[in-house]
């Protein structure tokens, strides 16, 4: 779940293999969304401190601890102009950060490095 200025977003993660979500699986996830908004007070959610998971993922691929900061914002479904507003850093300078991310880790997109790093975390 991502807050952003008075609403939240859904983040959901499919393996690679699986199809995309039929019609009736959105509308579930929709209602979903709904109820959530409904029991979660939204001005406690903050950005969460680093995971363990993602403290392994870092040192495993040799993370600086701006990379692992940032890629924290992208698991929780920060675009990176929301990174750069929120960690006070220009746009550029987190595409940069972010290309130092996709080259240590041997992927060549953000999907793929989510996916690397899900992938990780369930060994």
């Amino acid at each position: 779940i991502v807050h952003e200025r008075n609403s939240l977003s859904l983040m959901v993660w499919r393996d690679q293999n699986e199809a995309d979500f039929d019609d009736k699986e959105k509308m579930r996830l929709g209602l979903f969304m709904r109820y959530l908004m409904k029991i979660i007070d939204t001005e406690e959610l903050v950005h969460a401190e680093q995971s363990d998971e993602l403290r392994m993922f870092g040192e495993t691929y040799g993370l600086t601890k701006t990379e692992a900061e940032i890629l924290s914002y992208l698991l929780e479904g920060y675009s990176l102009r929301q990174i750069a507003n929120d960690t006070e850093r220009s746009y550029g300078t987190i595409r940069w950060h972010i290309r130092n991310l996709l080259e240590k880790c041997h992927v060549s997109d953000q999907k793929n490095l989510l996916r690397q790093f899900y992938t990780l975390i369930k060994k």
